[in-house]
Order: C-alpha cells, then structure tokens, then sequence
C-alpha cells in the first residue's frame, strides 16, 4: 500500500487504488525484509499490478492485483466573466472530478492553462474551462502604430507600419508599411511584428 501512494505521489498523480485480495489458500513464509517494485511493463494505470518480493529469510516473490483510479483534474471558474476579460488567479480554481463526473474534451487541468488568457465569451461561475473557451491576449491591436521588423543574415531593421488586426505572440497579422505596402507579419511582443518569412 506504502509503495503505491509514493509512486502515485511521486508523479503527481490525483488517483484512488484498492489492493487486490491474494488466494487464501496462499500461504508465504515470514518476511523480515521486503520490497515492492513494479513488474516489467506495469504501470500504475488501471488494472495493473505491483511485486512484492522477501529479500530476508527466505527469499520470495508474489505479484498483487492493484486496481487504480486516476481522478481528473479541471479548471473551474469561481466567478462569471465577461468577453475579453483576462483570467487571473481569484477566477479559477482547480478541482478534482468526482465519482461519475467527467471532463469535456479539451478541459484545462493546471491553473497555468488558464490564468493570464482572455474569456473569448461570458463563461459561467462554476464552468468547467476548455482550451478553446480562452486565447492569448492580444500584443498587437487594430489600428495600433507598431514596429515592423525585418531581418537578414546579420542585419535587422525596423519601421512603423500600422496593424490592420490584433495578433497575440506568434500569430500573424497584416500590417500596413508608411508606403502604403500591406506585409504579412509576425507577433514578437507589445507592439513589435516582424516580416514572415
């Protein structure tokens, strides 16, 4: 039992685990030294199984049924927010699943995955949050003044151009040159783009 909650501690598991029941009629001799491990392959998902093996007197070894039950982690909004408003820490709070509960797919399951983003829709106190109920926030805005990078081997130069749509880091948006020229770019930062490639 003491090896199984390490492991699953150990890994950062939220799960359950019942031990299975040996064959009465088993009969092993008494052990002053013992340890468990993991059989080849097993792992401690599922229906699995854990050794355990006599290392003083007598040397022995059996393998236990371990049935374990993983409990799924999920973002929960502690409060109603509003479209486009960004998430921080006082708005979320992550629980386990309950028993005959289950997450929707794409369900956020560590606070990090939520916290910093922007609500693309009013979400509901006490919503479990998907993936694709947030986005990065925007580091470039529609009609916002920004720097247009452009690179070259050894060189970088860069001019205003004025964004035509917002990006967040690493997306792309169009942007238009003083020139009138319109450029597809790249997000870097706050207010900063550079050519595509």
């Amino acid at each position: 039992r003491q090896f199984v909650q390490q492991q699953l501690q150990q890994s950062g598991s939220d799960a359950r685990f019942e031990i299975g029941k040996l064959e009465a009629r088993l009969y092993l001799p008494q052990c002053k030294q013992q340890e468990a491990y993991l059989p080849n392959e097993a792992r401690l998902e599922g229906k699995t199984r854990v050794g355990v093996r006599c290392l003083q007197p007598v040397e022995w070894s059996i393998i236990v049924p371990v049935t374990v039950q993983q409990l799924a982690r999920v973002v929960v909004l502690t409060r109603t927010v509003a479209t486009g408003q960004t998430l921080e820490a006082d708005d979320i709070r992550v629980r386990s699943l309950v028993e005959g509960e289950t997450a929707p797919p794409a369900a956020l399951n560590s606070a990090d995955q939520a916290i910093g983003r922007v609500a693309i829709a009013t979400l509901g106190k006490g919503l479990m949050l998907r993936a694709d109920m947030l986005r990065q926030p925007y580091v470039i805005l529609q009609n916002q003044t920004v720097t247009l990078i452009a690179q070259g081997e050894g060189f970088e130069v860069g001019n205003d151009a004025k964004a035509l749509g917002n990006a967040a880091v690493g997306q792309a948006v169009s942007v238009r040159t003083q020139s009138g020229q319109i450029v597809r770019a790249i997000a870097r930062s706050a207010g900063v783009v550079v050519v595509a490639p």
